[in-house]
């Protein structure tokens, strides 16, 4: 009822501040259009609408492209920017409602949609589906239900796979937008962190999945929290932990060339446990709250933070880094952790060329026992046996790539890159105690080389192909020593897209 009650007052807040706000439906991660706006944001031609967030407003994703200085960039580059505009700006007068529909087919050698660690079955078959959405004043509304046989093979899909056709409904969600707030509840995959990296602790990598969000502030300064209940878990003696996330963070933007956060989660579990608003509050640390309230050693408190900082030439810097634990030191309690120390960090630099080119540059690095806790499976960070953050650990990644648009409506990202992936996974029981393995790399470590390249096209009005291929070359293949590999992993999915405003009496 507390929780109910809280629920109400803020929504009520916001509502009477939001009569004179448009609303605006959020452009999903997948969206046709992201891959242009994303080669545009790194090459320098519009600004980023909103840094270390994703996804982004439709209307905000506009009004950059609309801001765009074309007079130096070519005319291909030019020609995307008029057919995305065309797609993306209201028609009308509010209130504007989209139907989006599409029909296609789609092919892969694997089935997992990340190609740098192939799973699954090579797949053939269909995809179609439909995205409404809605936006009335201060509302913005969407429902994505689709169908796509890749769902029935890919080993990251954990919903019911026997159904046929096999489908699903994301982005499915009610949003009151105010000018200092949002209040969400629904399903959507966000990421927080370097654009085109999945972050530390909030990232689209798992499928979308039901929460509530709450971002407070402006501009400058804002606070957000997400909060959802996770899949129950059996420990080795039969008993059932009811299970619960939030992540929260603080985000700074004093200046157009500098934006940080700071973020902090919690995974919460215990047999009569239940949706505890304490772990919401983005304004304190979650494992500070925990020694506060004398709280049982049953939850997994991690800390991380990003930040984005512009340089002239529009080179970008972008970078986070995560504290799951400290073998030592105050962030294990003052005593010696039973784990090895739990930390990640990523950094990415991003350079445009001229005439529309960029390139990039990134590398990661996650020690084997992140994203989890010695208290058992319990307290991985993950929802049905898929990280919420990053869903692997115990890896090593470098990588270059660049982005380009050589004729309108046709984006093409080659990239070479380098993983070394031990056997550390926060899915397997945890070792006795105290643990003596390495901080990294476990076990025999896998070495890949991919040279790849990723493309979209929209061939004619309504027809896109979508194309990821790549050749890997393994070293030491699925962790067995000596052995190589070498090998093509690719997809392709050509889709026709119809459909887009309806005007509704």
């Amino acid at each position: 009822m507390r929780m109910l009650a809280a629920f109400l007052v803020v929504t009520w807040s916001l509502a009477a501040t939001a009569a004179a706000q448009e609303a605006s439906p959020y452009l999903r991660l997948d969206d046709p259009v992201m891959p242009f706006v994303e080669h545009l944001i790194r090459s320098g031609v519009i600004a980023d609408p909103d840094p270390l967030t994703r996804p982004l407003r439709r209307r905000a994703v506009a009004d950059a492209l609309g801001r765009a200085d074309t007079t130096r960039v070519p005319p291909s580059v030019r020609t995307t920017i008029r057919r995305l505009l065309e797609q993306l700006r209201p028609r009308g007068a509010p209130p504007y409602y989209r139907a989006d529909m599409y029909i296609g087919a789609a092919a892969g050698t694997q089935a997992r949609h990340e190609p740098l660690r192939p799973a699954g079955p090579a797949y053939l078959g269909h995809v179609a589906g439909i995205h409404m959405s809605g936006a009335f004043g201060p509302v913005a509304i969407s429902s994505h239900p689709y169908t796509d046989r890749g769902l029935s093979v890919d080993p990251d899909y954990t919903g019911d796979k026997t159904t046929r056709p096999p489908g699903r409904i994301s982005d499915a969600y009610i949003s009151l937008q105010a000018r200092y707030g949002e209040l969400f509840f629904g399903a959507m995959r966000r990421n927080w962190g370097p654009t085109g990296i999945d972050g530390f602790l909030t990232s689209g990598y798992a499928y979308s999945y039901d929460h509530i969000f709450l971002r407070v502030g402006t501009n400058a300064v804002r606070v957000e929290a997400l909060g959802t209940q996770l899949d129950d878990l059996r420990d080795t003696s039969g008993i059932t932990f009811k299970r619960y996330w939030a992540s929260t963070r603080v985000l700074f933007h004093p200046w157009h060339w500098l934006t940080a956060s700071i973020d902090n989660a919690t995974l919460w579990y215990g047999p009569n446990r239940g949706f505890e608003l304490r772990f919401l509050n983005p304004l304190k640390l979650s494992f500070i709250t925990t020694r506060d309230d004398a709280l049982p050693d049953s939850q997994n408190s991690i800390i991380a933070g990003a930040a984005r900082i512009a340089l002239p030439r529009g080179v970008v810097l972008q970078g986070s880094v995560l504290v799951d634990a400290i073998s030592s030191g105050f962030l294990s309690g003052g005593c010696c952790d039973p784990f090895p120390s739990r930390l990640g960090a990523t950094g990415v630099v991003d350079v445009p060329l001229g005439a529309g080119l960029a390139a990039r540059a990134w590398s990661t690095a996650v020690t084997a026992f992140a994203y989890r806790a010695p208290s058992g499976i319990q307290n991985s960070i993950m929802l049905r046996s898929v990280g919420l953050g990053r869903n692997f650990a115990d890896y090593v990644e470098a990588g270059v790539g660049a982005s380009l648009i050589p004729c309108p409506m046709l984006t093409l990202s080659p990239e070479i890159v380098f993983l070394e992936q031990g056997q550390g996974d926060f899915r397997l029981p945890t070792p006795p105690l105290p643990v003596a393995g390495p901080t990294l790399f476990e076990g025999v470590v896998e070495r890949t080389w991919r040279f790849g390249i990723s493309g979209r096209a929209e061939l004619v009005r309504h027809l896109d192909v979508d194309l990821n291929a790549g050749v890997h070359l393994v070293g030491n293949d699925d962790h067995r020593t000596g052995v190589s590999a070498s090998r093509f992993v690719g997809v392709v999915r050509v889709l026709y897209r119809f459909g887009g405003p309806v005007h509704l009496d």
